[in-house]
Order: C-alpha cells, then structure tokens, then sequence
C-alpha cells in the first residue's frame, strides 16, 4: 500500500517496488549497485543472534530477503548469509550519495544489552548482547554516502502500523515519507512518529492512573499500549 501510494503521488517512475517473492536479498543488492534511490523502504525481519555469537556485531538487524525458506522448510538450521543483506555484502565502491533509508526491521538500527520487553511470568530481562552496540548494516550505508539510516533499536512490533481490530495504521509512515520524499530534514520528517509516540504513551498514562484509582483494569488493552 505504501508503494501504491506513493506512486500515485509523486508518479508511477519514481517508485520502484520489489515486493513478494521479488524481495530478495539478491535483487535489492543489485538495485542498489544499478540504480540507487533517493529514498529507500524496507519491510522486513531483521536478523538476531545469540547474546556473544560471533556473527552478532556483524550482523544483527541485517535484511532478511525472500531467499530464506522459513522456519519450517529451515528446521531449525543455522540461517545462511545468502538469505539476509548484512553489512560485509555492500561493496567498496558502492555510491550511494544522497539516500536516506528507512528499514523496518527487529535490531536495524541497534541492539541494547538488555531486553526491553520482560519475560510475561516473572518479569526478568533477557540479556541480548554483552554491550549495546549499533547495527553493521546502517553504519556501512551511511559509509557509502547515505545520508541518514532510520531504523529501530530493539525490535519491531507490528502495532506501529497495525492494530487489533482497528485495521491498518499507515498515517504516520504515509507522513513521514511524504516529507523525506519533499527534501524535509530526517528529524522534522520522524516529528510525525514522536507525537504518536506521545499520543500512545498519553493513553498508557491514563490506563495506569485508572488502575491506580479502581484497581482493576483490562489485561490485554493495556498490553497493546505498552507495547505499542
């Protein structure tokens, strides 16, 4: 939906979309080294690793392509390099000057030590990595002349764009590309989800204060805000 849109705003050229099947760890590699965009959008899981592996600091949060089976066909087997696009992939003479990327994806912009979402039973934080530390991925990119790299530290929950029984959410991704697609400053275009992180954080508050007052309160409402 967000390509259809943008297609239809700002002209069918000046979106390129590989969606589906088509979205793989090859093909986006190679639309980088052919013909870089301005603006690049992924949707995608991001790569995790254990806490201390070897691969984690090199590639945690990379780009998981359409390459990669799944968990079932997977069994279970260490994921291969093929299937995702990790920092050590974007060669040294690619020129990506002038992009902004913008890639939702768990861990793509960094990884803290602790986990920020505790386990449900007895509220103890996974640790996710010996140190927090910032993602490969966006750190190369931003070597081969990118201009900016929005993307998440810790992971990424559906709830920024669709929620239970309210349907798609797309707003404030539609702003938020609208403006980077405008030449707007990265930090003006990201204002739109800052002041829906306030509005959510404000319901939360409320939700929390009527707990304080009566007591009681609905479980799995107040779940969805938090982790919202």
């Amino acid at each position: 939906p967000l390509a259809e849109r943008g297609a239809g705003r700002w002209g069918e050229g000046a979106v390129r979309s590989l969606l589906h099947r088509e979205a793989t760890k090859t093909k986006l590699l190679d639309a980088l080294r052919t013909q870089p965009p301005h603006l690049l959008v992924t949707a995608s899981h991001g790569v995790e690793f254990p806490a201390g592996d070897p691969l984690q600091r090199a590639a945690q949060g990379a780009l998981l392509g359409q390459e990669w089976p799944g968990p079932l066909v997977g069994g279970g087997q260490p994921l291969s390099p093929d299937y995702y696009l990790a920092a050590h992939d974007l060669p040294e003479d690619l020129a990506l000057d002038g992009l902004v990327a913008f890639c939702l994806a768990c861990f793509g912009g960094g990884t803290p030590e602790e986990d920020e979402f505790p386990e449900t039973a007895t509220g103890r934080k996974r640790r996710l990595a010996p140190a927090p530390f910032v993602a490969a991925l966006p750190t190369r990119l931003l070597s081969r002349g990118a201009l900016a790299v929005v993307s998440h530290v810790e992971r990424a929950w559906n709830y920024s764009f669709a929620w239970p029984d309210a349907g798609p959410q797309r707003t404030v991704f539609e702003s938020t590309l609208d403006a980077l697609h405008g030449g707007k400053p990265v930090g003006l275009a990201m204002e739109y989800f800052n002041e829906r992180y306030a509005e959510i954080a404000a319901d939360l508050n409320g939700q929390l204060n009527a707990i304080r007052k009566r007591k009681k309160h609905e479980p799995a409402e107040l779940i969805l805000l938090w982790t919202a």
